[in-house]
């Protein structure tokens, strides 16, 4: 047995397709998180666009947990990855049965398993970074294989409309169960310069207000005293988001100095959400008035742990206080 250990990440999850040419990736895991899916299939799109990796690998996972109960977060997370990359990533909860907590991870080749891993890392962020200690260990693909086969017959898509009376999902903690560490406000309005009070005219919410661009490209900025306090996770770690309309958007601290959250998939998906929640036409742009109208100049953020949030854009502007906190 050879056991395997740091940089798990190129280990386990990149290098057997670039280096044997693997084509499919089987997990079981205890624990997912839709900000790994995505960090992880984002990795593999890049090693084929570099031509490292021929050809962009299925993944099938099996959530093992969820007899225990799933985050709202993490199940609307993940079933909209499976909805969005449906070619290439499959998700699976375990629905009949014991709770399974094992971590496997079989690669296959043209339908034949070729390397396996077996270990304590589960398909989460905090398994495969570096804020504690995993290690995994090489183990027989065809029996590892046969594990995740079995598995699969007590398992259930998690997009299966009926997936909620098999599986409790459950609520994250709400608001008022958060400490003051764990909550921040970011404005979507400038607070310096001559356009103080308004709406950033090519940044933003109207980030791609410029020629060339999506005009609905949009990014929520984020101010040095939050960045300084390390709310977020670091530049190019995805996390999910849960909204208060019940939506899960993968978020990523980008640009310089990590001023900005973006969506992964598309830097319009942000601009969509908000202008829809504004009742503002896709690709107008986004003015102060559109805001104060809605009820909201800022939208909040909740920190349930390092890959999970809650976000907070419910109207919450009165006529009076509130209203005026921000008049430039």
């Amino acid at each position: 047995m050879r056991i395997v250990s740091g940089n798990l990440v190129h280990k386990v999850l990149i290098r057997p397709a670039s280096v044997d040419g693997a084509d499919e990736l089987l997990i079981v895991s205890g624990y997912v998180t839709a900000g790994m899916v995505e960090q992880h299939v984002e990795a593999l799109k890049t090693g084929v666009a570099e031509g490292r990796i021929k050809k962009l690998p299925k993944i099938t996972v099996v959530v093992g947990m969820t007899g225990r109960g799933i985050e709202t977060v993490q199940h609307r997370g993940l079933c909209r990855l499976a909805e969005h990359h449906a070619d290439m990533f499959s998700c699976f909860y375990v629905v009949e049965g014991n709770p399974c907590h094992a971590k496997i991870f079989v690669w296959k080749r043209t339908g034949i398993p070729v390397r396996a891993f077996v270990g304590s890392a589960n398909y989460t962020i905090a398994g495969f970074g570096r804020s504690q200690r995993e290690a995994v260990a090489e183990a027989d693909p065809v029996a590892a294989m046969e594990y995740h086969e079995a598995l699969m017959e007590h398992s259930a898509p998690c997009t299966s409309p009926d997936i909620e009376t098999s599986v409790r999902v459950m609520q994250t903690r709400p608001p008022g169960d958060f400490s003051s560490d764990d909550v921040v406000s970011l404005l979507l309005i400038q607070m310096t310069g001559r356009d103080k009070g308004k709406t950033h005219k090519k940044a933003g919410l109207n980030w791609g207000q410029r020629d060339g661009r999506n005009p609905d490209e949009a990014y929520i900025p984020i101010p040095k005293a939050v960045r300084d306090a390390s709310f977020f996770p670091p530049i190019e770690e995805r996390f999910t988001a849960l909204t208060d309309d019940d939506q899960a958007l993968v978020l990523v601290v980008a640009q310089q100095f990590g001023k900005a959250l973006h969506t992964t998939m598309d830097n319009s998906e942000l601009g969509r959400y908000f202008r829809k929640r504004l009742g503002v036409p896709s690709g107008q742009f986004v003015t102060r008035e559109d805001l104060i109208k809605y009820g909201r100049l800022d939208v909040g953020f909740y920190r349930i742990d390092t890959e999970t949030y809650q976000m907070d854009f419910q109207p919450n502007l009165g006529p009076g206080e509130d209203l005026e906190r921000w008049d430039p």
